[in-house]
C-alpha cells in the first residue's frame, strides 16, 4: 500500500537566497507553517515557522539574512511507495513533523506532515468503526432463514 494521493499537500518552495522575512511572509500568505528551500546546488532544505522564530529571536539573525541559515544539512524524504504507517515511523524515528515526498524518479510531488497523518488515521478509524457498527447491526438482526415455510401458513 503506497501513499494515498490526497494525503500529501502541494509543496511550496522558496529559493535559498531569499530572506528569513520573505520566507515568513510567504508562509503567512500561503497559510502554511513550512517551506521547502531550493538550494543552488540542487538540494532541498526545509524551514518551519518555528525555525524562523528561533533564528531571529534566539540566535539573533537579522530578518534580512538568507533563509538557508535556518535549514538543516539533510532533509529526510519519503517516496510515494511508502505507506502512511511507514511515513509515521519515519517521522518518529527522525524526530521531524513533516517530510517531502518524491516520486520514483526523485521528483518532488508533495509534503506530508504529522497533522496530515493524524487526519488520515482518524478517517481510517472512523471507517473501521462504521464497519464494526454495521457488522454488529447484522449480527443483532440476522436475516430470516431461507427455505420452506416450516409448517407456518
Amino acid at each position: 500500500m503506497g501513499l494515498p494521493p490526497q494525503l500529501a499537500s502541494q509543496p511550496v518552495l522558496i529559493d535559498a537566497t531569499r530572506s528569513i522575512r520573505q520566507a515568513a511572509q510567504q508562509m503567512a500568505e500561503s497559510g502554511i507553517g513550512s517551506l521547502l528551500v531550493r538550494r543552488p546546488e540542487g538540494g532541498l532544505g526545509l524551514v518551519t515557522d518555528r525555525d524562523l522564530a528561533f533564528a531571529v529571536l534566539c540566535d539573533g539573525h537579522d530578518p534580512g539574512t538568507s533563509v538557508d541559515i535556518c535549514t538543516g544539512s539533510r532533509v529526510t524524504t519519503v517516496t510515494e511507495d511508502h505507506s502512511p504507517f511507514d511515513i509515521a515511523r519515519t517521522l518518529a524515528r527522525r524526530g521531524v513533523s513533516r517530510v517531502p515526498v518524491l516520486d520514483r524518479d526523485g521528483v518532488l510531488t508533495g509534503v506530508v506532515s504529522s497533522d496530515d497523518l493524524a487526519w488520515y488515521f482518524a478517517q481510517e478509524l472512523r471507517r473501521l468503526a462504521q464497519a464494526i457498527r454495521t457488522g454488529f447491526e447484522h449480527e443483532s438482526h440476522p436475516p430470516a432463514p431461507a427455505g420452506p415455510n416450516l409448517g407456518r401458513e
